[in-house]
């Protein structure tokens, strides 16, 4: 190969637009994309660069070839060098889109939109790294051990990103390499623990009856679902009317692949009611499921909007990491809905069984140890949840603190003027037992 003919080209800004310069042949060169925005001067460079690269290429070729005859090389070798993928090809090489069970025959599935988006944000975020802090390596092959640690420091100690977002991060470049089939330098890469605090907090009743009132439209109805349903986000925005059966909306999750059957609550029929008015078919929210396929971020910057709006400037909805620097964690988002619905049904006294089948527990052990789900079982849950002080809904009861459900029978009456009418003295202690058990508990 020519010395010097490795094309690699750097992006930099001069005078508010993207330049592209790149070095072959012993040469520099440096030519402006006439592009503002990064993402398009990306692709204005790769046209730039595509002749230059072509030669790069025909002497890489030349190269195994003149290394083979000289039996300079192994076989392997030949194909390593052949088989280079660049970091901005791999994506569309191997999207990240199934998951990837952790066990040899673990399940499979299709991942939802919002979480194919955020892998390639994940990985197109190291291959920027990359191209910033080591714009000489162009190639997965490139990167080693000791690169894939400095990623993690720089995400860690430098961006001073959370435990858990950091373990995403790396998460995702491993398993890029592994859908790529090419050894991973980020296997060694140390995982932080995740603290508690980092998670997602539930909203209160009062918040919930704010949002609740202060959503318009489809908004009102899709936190109405979230709320009453316990559903993820992209499950609920995604609802159709077929999903609605007998009082129930039967979905398959996204996340899980798990099916759930869940009860309507009253209110919640209401509120589908007055947002969908008399539609039979297609989407729920069909403009929010629209924002949610085209642009998932715009949902929950919506959303935020709402927040805000509903719970006052005052209102915290990040809180600083102790320790961690001026970054902070969100502690509030549409997942806090789920979170609320469990939390509520748990001080009602419900069953943590009967929570984990409602919300879609992937779980295949809570499955076989909580395997009895019936209906009476869901009505602890409808009967669980707070009734909520909306305007125009006063007549569906007060707001109320959480309590625990307590089912009865109710007494035969004629049973009881049957046993009461045979009494006799040698049969009292046996109709008292009779009464006894007939009466509630």
């Amino acid at each position: 190969m020519r010395k010097g003919r490795r094309v690699s080209g750097h992006l930099y800004k001069r005078d508010g637009l993207w330049w592209v310069r790149w070095q072959s042949g012993g040469r520099r060169f440096y030519r402006s994309t006439g592009e503002t925005s990064k993402p398009k001067a990306r692709t204005k460079a790769d046209e730039i660069l595509a002749p230059f690269r072509a030669l790069e290429e025909r002497d890489t070729l030349a190269a195994i070839k003149d290394r083979l005859a000289g039996a300079e090389v192994s076989a392997q070798e030949a194909v390593d060098l052949a088989n280079r993928i660049p970091l901005r090809e791999v994506w569309k090489r191997h999207p990240y889109d199934h998951s990837q069970p952790k066990r040899a025959n673990g399940t499979i599935r299709e991942l939802s939109p919002m979480n194919v988006a955020q892998n390639k944000l994940d990985w197109e975020q190291f291959a920027d790294w990359m191209e910033e802090e080591h714009g000489d390596l162009e190639a997965m092959q490139d990167v080693t051990p000791d690169i894939a640690q400095e990623y993690s420091d720089h995400l860690f100690k430098k961006k001073r990103v959370t435990a858990g977002r950091h373990n995403k991060l790396i998460t995702t470049c491993n398993v890029m390499y592994r859908l790529a089939g090419v050894p991973s330098p980020f296997a060694g890469v140390t995982k932080y623990q995740t603290p508690e605090h980092e998670h997602r907090e539930p909203f209160d009743v009062q918040q919930v009856e704010s949002l609740l009132t202060s959503a318009q439209g489809e908004m009102r109805g899709l936190l109405a679902v979230l709320y009453f349903t316990g559903l993820r986000a992209g499950d609920a925005v995604q609802l159709r009317h077929e999903n609605r059966k007998d009082g129930k909306i039967v979905v398959k999750t996204a996340k899980s692949g798990a099916t759930v059957d869940i009860m309507e609550h009253p209110m919640l029929t209401t509120i589908i009611g007055d947002v969908c008015g008399d539609s039979k078919r297609g989407p729920l929210f069909p403009e929010l499921a629209e924002l949610y396929r085209r642009d998932r971020v715009g949902l929950i910057h919506r959303f935020n909007r709402l927040m805000k709006s509903a719970l006052g400037d005052d209102f915290s909805r990040t809180e600083k990491r102790t320790g961690r620097g001026v970054k902070a964690i969100a502690r509030f988002g549409m997942h806090s809905f789920r979170h609320s619905l469990a939390t509520h049904c748990a001080r009602a006294g419900v069953p943590i069984g009967i929570v984990q089948k409602w919300l879609g527990h992937a779980s295949e052990t809570v499955t076989r140890i909580y395997q009895h789900y019936s209906t009476e079982d869901q009505k602890q849950i409808v009967a669980a949840i707070p009734h909520l002080a909306l305007p125009g809904m006063e007549d569906q009861g007060d707001i109320i603190e959480a309590e625990a459900v307590v089912e009865t029978k109710p007494v035969d009456l004629q049973a009881v003027r049957e046993l009461v009418d045979g009494l006799t003295v040698k049969n009292v202690v046996a109709v008292r037992k009779k009464l006894l058990a007939m009466l509630p508990a």
